[in-house]
């Protein structure tokens, strides 16, 4: 065959295909036209036609018409139940069978399908209740065992029992505080004295007169011997007193965060006795580059304080602040935000108004 021949016969082997391909594809995309039907409707037009009503979607008033015990009852009366019969895969009327499983707990610490010791547990019941908290009363004396406040001895000024609270004042500065009733210990006899700086007096023991005068021998030889080392033992205690004074003043530690007129909070709970605990107050003024004075709120003053007693105070929201810390230090600025969860504080300076953020809650405090 010539080659004009078998291009001839190829294209009309193409065309025919093409012709049969769309022929098909025609009947696959309408299988009924050429009967002379129309398209097969949809369920739902069929239902539209047969003007079949379709329910509404409940609402919430629907379900207030209907109890818990009734729609309870309801669900379980549709799967086959009726009153008097049993529950489970094989349902019996038995009354055995209908009594329902009660919980037994545990004894504390036993592991699962372990059976408690006999011998460990007379006098013992495992469901026994703890037992409750000595009763505090007011007036009481009463030490913090937990929380914040933990250590810190107070006296009870009022008991909620319902809400578990009691109102302390605090022995050292009469500060009042909320605190739970099983964060309290109750102060006894021996306690409540060392408290009140009493001491109790030993009873006196009988003595013999050949007691008195080995005693009295014996104190005169104590003092002849005292008096021969007194004057070694001043001269001592003036080179000791040389030597305190001096590391004293190497042991002071410079400022670091502390600026006049900021409002902080003692948190120390033994310095100055305590009696400066949990007050708020603010800077006064700066004494020098190691010390500073203090004015709680309600006007006392001290120069007994250290940086490391206290910790900043923030203000609500709007209010000015000075950052003390960082590389802001010394700024002034206004609070936008505060994360007490993540311990953030959102500022922004007053200066160039630029927004300071992931700034410490103790790296900014009030300004009074």
């Amino acid at each position: 065959k010539t080659t004009n021949q078998h291009n001839q016969e190829v294209t009309g082997k193409i065309a025919t295909d093409t012709r049969i391909s769309m022929e098909v594809s025609r009947k696959v995309s309408n299988p009924i036209e050429d009967q002379g039907t129309t398209p097969v409707e949809s369920t739902f037009q069929t239902l539209m036609k047969k003007e079949v009503l379709i329910a509404e979607d409940f609402d919430l008033s629907s379900y207030d018409l209907v109890s818990i015990d009734d729609f309870g009852f309801g669900s379980v009366k549709n799967m086959g139940w009726f009153e008097g019969r049993g529950v489970g895969k094989t349902p019996s009327m038995d009354a055995a069978a209908m009594k329902p499983v009660e919980f037994q707990p545990r004894h504390h610490r036993l592991g699962l399908g372990a059976k408690p010791d006999p011998n460990k547990l007379k006098g013992k019941k495992l469901n026994e209740d703890p037992k409750p908290p000595k009763e505090i009363d007011v007036d009481d004396k009463v030490e913090i065992i937990e929380g914040r406040h933990k250590d810190m001895k107070a006296r009870v000024i009022e008991v909620d029992e319902n809400d578990g609270i009691a109102v302390l004042a605090f022995l050292t500065n009469r500060l009042e505080v909320r605190v739970r009733l099983e964060y309290l210990r109750k102060l006894k006899p021996d306690e409540l004295d060392r408290v009140s700086g009493k001491k109790r007096e030993k009873p006196e023991r009988g003595q013999t007169s050949s007691d008195n005068e080995n005693s009295i021998n014996e104190y005169s030889r104590q003092s002849t011997s005292k008096s021969s080392s007194g004057k070694d033992k001043k001269k001592k205690s003036k080179k000791s007193k040389s030597k305190k004074s001096a590391d004293s003043e190497s042991n002071k530690k410079r400022l670091k965060w502390i600026y006049e007129g900021i409002r902080v909070r003692v948190v120390s709970k033994k310095r100055l006795n305590g009696e400066f605990y949990n007050i708020k107050g603010r800077v006064h003024q700066i004494n020098d580059i190691y010390s500073f004075t203090f004015i709680s709120d309600q006007g006392r003053m001290t120069d007994g304080l250290k940086e490391k007693d206290l910790e900043t105070v923030l203000p609500v929201l709007g209010k000015n602040v000075r950052i003390v810390r960082g590389k802001y230090k010394g700024e002034l600025g206004e609070l936008l935000e505060r994360d007490k969860k993540n311990d953030v504080a959102l500022v922004q300076l007053l200066d160039d108004r630029r927004i300071v953020e992931k700034l410490s809650q103790d790296d900014c405090a009030e300004v009074v």
